[in-house]
């Protein structure tokens, strides 16, 4: 079992270091080319990604379903994922799956999982710093039906598990936010 190992190491070790030594020399000329690259390519992807997003949030503004903090929090989020997810693209291509894989399946595989990983990441910071800035609306939505749930003595996680997002922008623009609430709390408590 030994010698099998150090043959292991003798075909491995020339490998490694051969990837540690383009990295080192041709690594920062590598990131700047590649970057430049994706991003000028992925650049019509972006714009199109945060503005069909962006359509949204302005209709619910305009419909006053959302506050304008929540919206400009929505723009900052949409713009972040995009980037994240762009960057995470790019990185997981060039760092995670160039080495292991053939090209047309590196590109993919390293993609998606770096696309995946970027993106949840500043989803979570995202949400980490932002909620200690601006509390969402939907948060406040849910804290006025769980206050009506309290006097209608019904079990709000329930109600909660059932209530969607459109519910929630529907109380957030009603006149009597009270009176809504019992509305949707009944609607969803049998």
């Amino acid at each position: 079992m030994f010698k099998d190992s150090d043959k292991f190491i003798r075909l491995a070790l020339p490998k490694v270091v051969k990837i540690i030594v383009n990295i080192v020399s041709q690594g920062p000329r590598m990131l700047v080319r590649s970057a430049v690259t994706v991003l000028r390519a992925n650049m019509a992807t972006r714009i199109l990604s945060a503005f069909s997003l962006l359509i949204l949030d302005i209709v619910d503004l305009k419909r006053k379903r959302i506050s304008k903090t929540q919206f400009f929090r929505n723009i900052l989020m949409s713009a972040m994922l995009v980037l994240s997810g762009t960057f995470g693209w790019y990185f997981g291509v060039e760092w995670l799956a160039f080495e292991f894989i053939s090209a047309g399946i590196a590109e993919i595989v390293g993609g998606i999982l770096g696309t995946g990983i970027m993106v949840g990441v500043a989803g979570k910071l995202f949400d980490l710093i932002g909620n200690r800035i601006h509390t969402p609306d939907q948060d406040k939505m849910r804290e006025i039906l769980c206050t009506c749930c309290e006097h209608l003595k019904c079990n709000k996680d329930d109600v909660l598990a059932k209530i969607n997002t459109s519910d929630l922008k529907r109380l957030y623009a009603a006149d009597d936010r009270e009176a809504c609430a019992k509305e949707i709390v009944n609607k969803h408590h049998p």
